[in-house]
């Protein structure tokens, strides 16, 4: 009987944990309709501001959660998720995008390394908080995630990797530090 009602209470407890931390839902982004089709000059740049203003979205809530102390895998977890979608959505986005892209490459790097150090200053944030277990396998996605932004970027407009490598030089230390070795890599740091 005991058994039971402590049963309840930890049932209760989790079910509540799972509510609160239940992020802020993206802005609806059908990539379908976001892009035309293939060689029809798409504009890559702006698809890079819609992913710079999905990434705006899903920042501030883990920046609150980590500085609050409120950040644990549960909290944090599905809002790094959200940050890899609206990165996947950006690459499916630019994958129909013909490889004559219409955009800036300097504009393009400029947005990238803002969304990379917007990011790294974040995840920064929550390095500190000791409930947060899993926060290497997170990062671990996200720089997947980044990586591969990045390589199709580069296909569709040249020489962006080279832009971005040289705009995010205040943040190389940190990257470092947070083991995003992947996206490290790819920009040849």
């Amino acid at each position: 009987m005991l058994a039971l009602r402590h049963f309840t209470s930890l049932l209760l407890l989790v079910s509540t944990a799972f509510v609160a931390a239940s992020p802020a839902p993206l802005p609806e982004v059908d990539a379908v309709a976001a892009v035309e089709e293939r060689g029809s000059g798409v504009d890559v740049v702006g698809i890079i501001v819609t992913l710079q203003a999905s990434v705006a979205v899903v920042l501030p809530q883990i920046d609150n959660l980590c500085t609050s102390g409120l950040a644990t895998d549960l909290t944090i977890a599905p809002l790094i998720v959200e940050l890899e979608a609206a990165i996947e959505i950006a690459v499916v986005a630019l994958g129909t995008v013909s490889l004559s892209g219409i955009g800036s490459p300097s504009q393009c790097a400029g947005l990238i390394a803002e969304i990379i150090e917007d990011i790294t200053h974040t995840i920064e944030s929550c390095e500190g908080a000791g409930t947060i277990l899993t926060l290497g396998t997170l990062v671990a996605g996200l720089d997947q995630a980044i990586q591969g932004l990045l390589l199709t970027v580069e296909t569709v407009l040249a020489g962006v990797l080279v832009l971005v490598a040289g705009l995010i030089v205040d943040v190389v230390a940190l990257l470092k530090s947070l083991l995003f070795g992947l996206t490290l890599g790819c920009l040849g740091l």
